[in-house]
Order: C-alpha cells, then structure tokens, then sequence
C-alpha cells in the first residue's frame, strides 16, 4: 500500500513538473522586449542596444525596423517587429552572415532553439518550424537560411504570435470586404 501511495505521488509530482515546463516552454519575445509591448517601448528597449539605430519606421503598416546589435551572440542585419492596434505580434531577425558561415551558423541557431523549444514540428534542409502553446496562446518560431548572389547570405529568425496575428489578419479581411463594398 505505502509502495502505491508512493509511486501515485511521484506520477503527480512528475506530471505536475512537466505541466510547469510546458507552461514556460513558449517564446516571450526578445532581449526585454514581450508581446503586446507598445512601439515606443519596443523603440526604447531596441536603441538601447549597443550599435542598434532605426533604419525605418512604417508606421502606417504598423512596422519597425532596426539595424545593427547582436542576438544570440550573432550579429544582426535587420531586426523588424510587427504591431496590431499598437501591441508587438511578430519579429523578424536577419542576421548578417557569410555564406561560407551559413549551415554552421544555422545548425548553431536550429540547436539553441531546439534546447529551448524541444523538437520542432516541421523540419527540412533549409527551414525549421516549432509550434508552442501557453494556455489558450500559440507561438510559432521559424528558422531559414536563404542565399542570393546579389543579396548575400541571411539566416532569418522569426517569431510570431499567432493569436494577434490572426486577429489581425481577420480584420484585415473584414476592413477589405467594407473597402470592396465601399469602392463599386
């Protein structure tokens, strides 16, 4: 009976464990930078950064890119975040690389994500995608490697938060089919 008792504990100890792990098993964003920060604080956080400038601000597409810094102790090319009704949904890193550095630097990456994240959902030569969830919430992170010759070589990293994605994405579709309507 106690060898029960015993073994029934260790189960909810162990299952109660994993729960917490999976909990915080998802992306909440970058440097100090989470979901749902505004653009100001995202600006603030970004030019802090040693060698980070402002390369454009789009507002009207509710983008903003940055040049320069360091992620993962690589060095970064372009660094653009994704608003919604002013809240971050989306980052896109490309990191400067050469293309003689590039599978090196992208199973670098694919291992620390994979530390962090587990498996990936998708995988193939070129791109890697994990799918994580916290509650009622999905993050989706994806890894490529693209080289062109009159472009260089990029390893791109991009995480998005999906929830936000999709509600703007739904009112995207929306406002067209009131412009569609308006406009004929």
């Amino acid at each position: 009976m106690k060898t029960k008792c015993i073994i029934g504990i260790l189960i909810i100890i162990i299952t109660a464990t994993n729960l917490i792990i999976a909990q915080e098993n998802y992306p909440k964003g970058i440097l100090n930078i989470k979901w749902g920060d505004s653009r100001q604080k995202v600006k603030q956080e970004m030019l802090s950064q040693k060698g980070v400038t402002i390369q454009e601000d789009r507002k009207e597409e509710e983008l903003f890119d940055f040049a320069g810094g360091k992620l993962s102790g690589r060095d970064v090319l372009i660094c653009t975040f994704g608003f919604y009704k002013n809240k971050l949904f989306s980052i896109v890193v490309k990191f400067k690389i050469d293309k003689d550095e590039l599978e090196e630097s992208f199973r670098g990456l694919k291992k620390t994500l994979q530390d962090k994240y587990g498996k990936p959902a998708e995988e193939d030569d070129i791109e890697i995608c994990w799918i994580t969830k916290n509650n009622n919430n999905t993050y989706a992170i994806m890894l490529y490697g693209n080289y062109s010759e009159n472009k260089g070589s990029g390893l791109n990293l991009v995480y998005l938060y999906e929830n936000v994605y999709r509600a703007k994405k739904n009112d995207s579709t929306e406002k067209s089919k009131e412009w569609n309507k308006n406009e004929f």
